[in-house]
């Protein structure tokens, strides 16, 4: 008897035409794999630059949060001398925490940071310079906000306190770049700072740059090792933007997946085919004494031959895809690929995986080989039909009934193990459920094809076994376009309504302090409003706020127990009230907006807080500075000063806060009067006159650089809109390329199956054709049997992809309905059409056939 091996390739080589259609679908998706592990690698070397750039070129910073802890010289030198890290910088921080005794005297002061010179520093955000270089001994580096402010220049003389030391006169070596990191600190020469603080050989945190990023993890595990207590900063969001690379790797993971899939689905589907054509050769086997055991060997080997083939093809046509499509990545992306990476380990990993689905998926129709009866394959009995049995039906209708309950559970894991539980139990059932659709189908196509729906059916569900996959193929496609779409649309609309709420007009300048430090002066806002063509709005800086004496019944919002009672921690902020109802003139839903009212410590509130806090006008609050609480021992400080007001309006919201917004409003002037100062924290404006754009755009470039208490960050809509439009266009665009490549799968594989199932038929059509039936109606009925396959899969993909949509968004907390009623439709329309386009190639082959040498041969 031949050896396996070479019985599976002579079964294969019997076959030439089905053999090739098969290697060529499930090579698609070793290509699809390879070519997206070329092209994400490839990104990911592209995105590196853009990580460091935007996040440093560290990996760890590790130390302490105290100035009573501190890292020795020789716990220094022996992280620098761990063979992962590249180059370390050191930073002190000789009164950092609240541990240290001289609070009275540096908490007016700027924070101190003592810094090496080296490249290093300059990666962290604390360390980059406008102008300048970093300090050296007796020199300071000082943020541009306070040279600003104070008049300072590289050069310039600052004396500062150096406790428990004398009071010193540096020199300004440099000035900070712009950033809200850098707003209240000074840099000076770390080992200067040392020993002027009484602090040699204290390091308070050391950063590190590794050769590797990958190696962190080892790291971080001898970082450990010093001491469990250790402050580390892992630079985690650097990791994220790495690995994720912004949303689009798990994406195209997650479509490669589907990919691969449907690949799997053809395999199980080729095989089924195979033994189908081959039961009367297995028979034979049996017969002669081959044991079942060697029956699925010897399918197990036909198609581990099949998978390594398409795995080499598959790895060939990767290549030439990445190639191809390395520039349309680029541009969809939006990184600069310089050129191609190839990991070769992924290509060794890819052919192991493959194999090892392969086994996986050719259990099913080995074992079914291995059971048949040779008898029934003599007699050509009908094993075809295929709905799934009873026990398989009733684990999935328990799969479902459990979904349904997870779902009334509600919850994101609830409605994530819904959507789960939905898709095992649909797994179960998917053979019973194909068989209930295209009985029904068939009905409906009787009114179209009168004599030939149920000859139809009954060739479709005669071989529904391996049908099955087909149309499951058509469904993943379905279900993955309807999710997708879905998903991406939503969150789109969602980010397109976030961000025109959070830009009422076109662009935003913030002042980027912090809440305690003075914001824009309100002499800035004045310059913009006053040009022609530009209408701007002022937000003004608010003050923490809690009441005294409230009584809260159950409210959900933020308390603090001030004498054993809670008391509210809100907001309360000054609005020009003028300037705002100008540009938002229905905004009052009760009461009035009076200055005179403001004047007297009148305060407006919205709706939503009117609601929560069961408030209405002429209610009366009171309320403390924030600064005023002692946290320490749940008290008022000494000579707290409590405010009287009372809500004189109540506002549908306020234009440019949260939609839960639990902000009190007053008048600056009542602000400044009874509080303290105020200054601005934004400005939103607009251009309104399209003419002067570029000129009043440099106009308030001007502006802004003659602030001197603050810096500026320039936000705009538009861009945001056309950030948000190309990552939608990005992610849409991956999409399309998978669904495409699933419909390409379950075209080839429907080719196959049709080709295979008229090799089987082909006594019976010869019959057909010689009792006077014309190759017109054959042809007809044929193409009824592949548009019954589909057009299955589409129904029952948009069942349900609508479903596990909801169910998903559900998960992300959107409760509403939402339908892709444009890509539903299009694949209950496209999905026969796709029927039709396959079984062409078999059409054409039949019309060659001779009616008389078929007769013949049987």
């Amino acid at each position: 008897m031949m050896t396996p091996f070479r019985l599976a390739t002579r079964f294969l080589f019997s076959r030439k035409s089905r053999t090739i259609l098969s290697t060529l679908g499930i090579s698609l998706g070793f290509a699809l794999l390879f070519a997206t592990n070329i092209l994400m690698t490839s990104l990911e070397t592209a995105n590196e630059g853009i990580a460091e750039e935007k996040y440093g070129r560290y990996e760890i910073i590790a130390g302490y949060q105290t100035a009573s802890s501190f890292l020795t010289d020789e716990q220094v030198k022996d992280i620098q001398s761990y063979q992962e890290v590249t180059r370390t910088s050191s930073f002190l921080y000789p009164y950092i925490g609240d541990d240290h005794p001289y609070q009275s005297v540096t908490q007016l002061q700027p924070m101190y940071i003592g810094v090496d010179r080296v490249s290093l520093t300059s990666e962290h955000p604390l360390g980059k310079l406008s102008s300048g270089t970093l300090p050296g001994n007796g020199e300071v580096a000082i943020p541009y906000s306070w040279a600003k402010s104070h008049h300072l220049s590289i050069g310039s003389e600052l004396t500062l306190p150096f406790p428990p030391g004398k009071d010193r006169t540096v020199h300004v070596s440099g000035i900070l770049a712009k950033s809200e990191h850098t707003n209240f600190i000074f840099l000076f020469e770390r080992k200067w700072l040392s020993e002027v603080t009484g602090q040699s050989g204290h390091t308070t945190t050391v950063m590190l740059d590794l050769s590797d990023w990958r190696e962190k993890e080892a790291v971080l595990q001898k970082l450990n090792e010093i001491d469990p207590d250790l402050y580390i900063d892992r630079q985690a969001a650097k990791d994220t933007e790495r690995s994720q690379l912004g949303g689009l790797k798990p994406l195209v993971q997650g479509l490669g997946a589907a990919v691969t899939l449907g690949s799997t689905l053809l395999l199980i589907s080729t095989l089924q085919m195979s033994i189908q054509e081959r039961k009367k050769e297995i028979a034979t086997l049996r017969l002669l004494g081959s044991k079942r055991r060697q029956i699925v060997w010897l399918v197990m080997t036909e198609a581990i031959i099949l998978a390594l083939v398409s795995a080499l093809l598959g790895i060939g046509i990767g290549a030439g895809l990445a190639f191809m499509l390395q520039g349309v990545l680029a541009r969809i992306s939006g990184l600069s690929i310089t050129g191609l990476t190839f990991d070769p380990s992924f290509a060794l990993l890819s052919l192991v995986g493959g194999l090892m689905v392969t086994v996986a998926g050719s259990c099913l129709p080995a074992i079914l080989a291995s059971r048949e009866r040779p008898l029934h394959a003599y007699r050509e009995a009908s094993i075809h039909g295929h709905q799934g049995g009873w026990f398989r039906n009733l684990l999935g209708a328990v799969a479902i009934a459990f979904s349904l309950t997870m779902a009334l559970v509600g919850g994101t894991k609830g409605y994530l193990a819904s959507a789960a539980l939905l898709t095992i139990g649909t797994a179960f059932l998917l053979p019973s459920l194909f068989s209930w659709t295209i009985r029904a189908l068939s009905s409906l196509l009787a009114l179209l094809i009168r004599n030939g729906a149920s000859l139809a059916r009954r060739s479709t569900l005669r071989q529904a076994r391996r049908s099955v996959q087909i149309a499951a193929v058509t469904m993943l496609a379905c279900s993955v376009g309807i999710v997708g779409t879905g998903v991406l649309g939503t969150v789109k609309q969602d980010t397109t309504k976030s961000i025109m709420d959070r830009y009422p007009l076109d662009h935003i300048l913030q002042s980027n302090t912090g809440m305690d430090q003075d914001g824009f002066d309100q002499e800035l806002f004045h310059d913009i409003h006053g040009l022609d063509g530009v209408s701007a709005v002022p937000i003004y800086k608010g003050k923490l706020m809690i009441t005294d004496g409230w009584k809260i019944h159950g409210t959900d919002m933020s308390t603090i127990d001030v004498d054993g009672r809670p008391e509210l921690l809100t907001y309360l902020q000054p609005v020009d009230w003028k300037i705002l109802q100008q540009a938002f003139p229905h905004m009052i839903s009760a009461g009035e907006l009076k200055m005179s009212d403001f004047n007297q410590g009148g305060v407006v509130i919205t709706s939503f807080m009117s609601k929560k806090l069961d408030l209405q006008v002429g209610d009366s609050i009171s309320m403390v500075k924030e600064s005023s609480y002692d946290y320490s021992s749940g008290k008022w400080r000494k000579g707290f000063k409590p405010v009287d007001l009372t809500v004189t309006g109540i506002i549908r919201a306020f234009p440019f806060g949260d939609q839960e917004d639990f902000s009190f409003y007053t008048s600056p002037g009542w602000m400044e009067a009874n509080i303290g100062p105020v200054s601005l924290d934004e400005i939103h404006y607009s251009l309104t006159d399209s003419s002067k754009v570029k000129e009043n755009e440099a106009f308030i470039q001007t502006f802004v650089q003659n602030e001197g208490t603050s810096e500026a960050i320039s936000l705009d809509k538009g861009e945001e809109l056309e950030l948000l439009h190309h990552q939608f266009t990005q992610r849409a665009a991956f999409l399309g390329i998978s669904i495409s490549l699933i419909c390409l799968l379950a075209l080839i594989g429907l080719m196959n199956n049709m080709t295979g199932s008229l090799k089987e038929r082909r006594k019976e059509i010869a019959t057909m054709r010689a009792l006077g039936i014309s190759l017109r109606k054959i042809s007809r009925l044929i193409l009824a049997e592949g548009v019954l396959i589909t057009s299955a899969g589409g129904i029952l993909g948009a069942l349900y992809g609508t479903i596990v949509l909801q169910l998903l968004l559900a998960a992300l907390d959107h409760h509403s309905f939402v339908m892709t009623w444009s890509f539903t439709g299009g694949c209950l329309i496209l999905s026969p059409i796709l029927g039709m386009a396959a079984v062409l190639f078999p059409l054409w082959q039949l019309r060659r056939t001779s009616i008389l040498q078929e007769l013949a041969d049987h």
